[in-house]
């Protein structure tokens, strides 16, 4: 099967289509349903980022593909980049902050920024 790539606009409400069609596309790939699991919420966690730092009027490109039994999620964005090793683990008592955390811990994360672009990739375990 092809790899998937979806092109959304950086809203939020995008979130379920992006959910919906990673969920669906692993399925079809015969991938665990744990597994699943993982793959949508580092998706989802990775476009909510994705969200808050692209520039407004671009586009958020959401990828998956097949790396023999892993997946790997690719987000690229117009926006600025970051460097993940900067970054604080979550507190546990303030909300937010555990989207890089917990792609870290479900895989292995790489950041690239070319230009403008920020490309965050894992590679789920």
């Amino acid at each position: 099967m092809a790899d998937l790539e979806l092109r959304l606009s950086p809203r939020h409400d995008q979130s379920r289509e992006l959910r919906d069609t990673v969920r669906a596309w692993c399925s079809n790939e015969g991938y665990p349903e744990s597994y699943v699991d993982d793959v949508v919420l580092v998706a989802s966690e990775l476009f909510s980022n994705a969200v808050r730092a692209t520039v407004s009027d671009s586009w958020i490109v959401a990828a998956v593909e097949r790396r023999f039994d892993k997946a790997l999620v690719r987000m690229t964005n117009e926006g600025t980049g970051f460097d993940p090793d900067e970054l604080v683990d979550p507190n546990v008592n303030i909300g937010g902050g555990r989207g890089i955390w917990l792609a870290k811990a479900l895989g292995e994360l790489g950041v690239t920024q070319r230009h403008t672009q920020t490309i965050v990739t894992v590679v789920l375990h």
